[in-house]
């Protein structure tokens, strides 16, 4: 696949600049890896990326659960089979329509206002692991229309002034500090935990407080090693996220043990 590095000083400084140079779609596809903070809102559609897109964080620049490293701000909408690892992300808007989008490791919102900070359509297929969706002042941190094809898993919901979760499914995955925690959760949700008492699936913890992360008030919203969620959830997984960044470890059995959940 071809790759490029976007971000100041780079070729190509934004998304928007290098599909207006580049001729796409690629035949064996395309990798754009971002560095330092790059402003840009785009949708990365089908017609462009049809043999596939795969957009990372710089190596050395992931994502780290304290909202450093590599970061996009603004809003990317995505209709196409696409991967994204290991970033910031301020808004993310999944508009396919059957295309699997999978994000791993990264860090949403930051204090987002207006508007979700993770919204998806009605057909969209998307796996979201060990992600973390931060401080949605402005509404929900995710929502959009009722869809069980939506999977987020061993994934970290704080601060929104609405939902944290809702309307889509949810596995081995923290709420705290929305309002409320969770809401409408698709059939096949399980092992989750909350601050207030809305986790009620099967296997759930309520009453969670900001003490199972790392450093709240700091901003360190990765699940601190102490925690009782650590290895709390299916399969002995964590239940919230601990950014690879932060921990230096794998997150591939994660990904392989949520895969199979989707089957």
């Amino acid at each position: 696949m071809a790759t490029y590095t976007i971000g100041t000083g780079e070729t190509y400084e934004t998304l928007t600049l290098a599909e207006a140079s580049l001729t796409l779609p690629e035949a064996g596809g395309t990798i754009y890896n971002i560095t330092g903070t790059v402003v840009d809102s785009i949708t990365l559609s089908d017609a462009n990326y049809s043999n596939g897109l795969i957009v990372n964080a710089k190596a050395g620049e992931e994502a780290d659960g304290r909202t450093n490293g590599a970061n996009l701000n603004g809003t990317i909408t995505v209709n196409v089979v696409s991967t994204f690892n290991n970033l910031n992300i301020a808004k993310f808007n999944n508009q396919g329509s059957s295309e699997q989008i999978d994000c791993n490791n990264c860090d949403f919102g930051n204090g987002v206002i207006g508007g979700n900070i993770y919204s998806w359509g009605g057909a969209s297929f998307a796996l979201n692991t060990n992600c973390i969706l931060r401080d949605a002042s402005g509404s929900n941190a995710s929502s959009n229309f009722q869809n069980v094809n939506v999977l987020f898993n061993s994934c970290t919901s704080i601060g929104a002034n609405s939902n944290g979760f809702r309307r889509c499914r949810v596995s081995n995955s923290l709420a705290l500090q929305n309002s409320p925690d969770f809401n409408g959760l698709m059939t096949g949700s399980d092992y989750i935990a909350s601050g207030d008492s809305t986790a009620t699936t099967t296997n759930a913890f309520t009453g969670r407080t900001t003490s199972d992360l790392v450093d709240y008030a700091g901003g360190d919203y990765n699940l601190a090693l102490g925690s009782g969620m650590t290895g709390a959830g299916a399969g002995g997984v964590n239940i919230g996220a601990v950014l690879a960044a932060a921990s230096g470890a794998s997150i591939i059995p994660q990904i392989m043990h949520h895969r199979r959940q989707m089957q």
